[in-house]
């Protein structure tokens, strides 16, 4: 019987060290992470602390979750306008630093001669809002879809079909968060002007009801941060995504 020859020792280690990764070799490069200090005012910011494509490409809906505000507002003001978007974009919305509608609510004087709903069936609507946004760039209109299964109408008393409400002005404009340069802008001024418009649920959004302004920069291609505003006053954050701007590098003639 033919006895197997074994494998010498210098031919065994080259195989082990062939099949295992090295204990010298370095694991994937993390994300560089953000910088903020509360000393410097965002043109400083802009200067010592710059956003490089790492720095950003590492930013995400939940990581900004995690921020207090004025750590948003930092990053938000080192951001650029970036191109206006087109087509549909998924939207999610959060209230930093424990932030939301009843605050909101108990801030304005007088905001329940306007607001036919309490505060949690506000936050409701907002949900609502935030699926996402529809935007004509060509039209320079933005309008909210509504998910089929809301109770929107129901909570406003309404036995409509809404697949797009809160029809909007969308531009370049100057930004109420941070003047030095422009924003996208959402602009529900002149919401009753536009075709499509529902008065019923649409005046909410328009100068009659919460007066609401959206401002958003571009953290990288196919995804924005936000600052939504009610009456001029902060309400809350959104973020917006779309894949095929994203896998495209989203160029456009009409950028900010």
């Amino acid at each position: 019987m033919r006895r197997t020859r074994p494998i010498c020792r210098p031919i065994l280690l080259v195989l082990l060290l062939a099949a295992c990764p090295s204990a010298n070799e370095a694991p994937p490069p993390l994300a560089p992470p953000l910088t903020f200090d509360r000393l410097l005012n965002p043109a400083q910011m802009e200067e010592h602390h710059p956003l490089s494509e790492e720095v950003l490409a590492g930013i995400t809906t939940e990581s900004l979750r995690s921020l207090p505000q004025w750590q948003i507002d930092q990053l938000y003001a080192r951001l650029d306008g970036g191109p206006i978007p087109d087509g549909d974009w998924q939207g999610s919305f959060f209230f930093a630093d424990g932030l939301g509608p009843r605050t909101f609510v108990e801030g304005i004087e007088n905001l329940d001669l306007v607001l036919p709903i309490d505060p949690d069936a506000l936050s409701r609507f907002g949900e609502t809002l935030w699926q996402g946004k529809r935007f004509s760039r060509d039209e320079a209109l933005a309008r909210s879809p509504v998910d089929p299964d809301s109770d929107l109408p129901e909570l406003f008393g309404l036995a409509l079909e809404l697949p797009l409400l809160f029809p909007a002005t969308l531009s370049c404009a100057e930004s109420l968060h941070d003047p030095r340069k422009p924003s996208v802008v959402v602009d529900y001024s002149e919401t009753h002007t536009h075709d499509g418009y529902v008065k019923e649920i649409d005046y909410l959004a328009g100068p009659s009801g919460l007066a609401i302004r959206d401002e958003m920069r571009r953290v990288r291609p196919g995804f924005y941060l936000g600052i939504a505003y009610a009456r001029d006053q902060p309400l809350l954050v959104f973020t917006l995504t779309n894949a095929e701007a994203q896998a495209s590098g989203q160029t456009s003639e009409r950028e900010c």
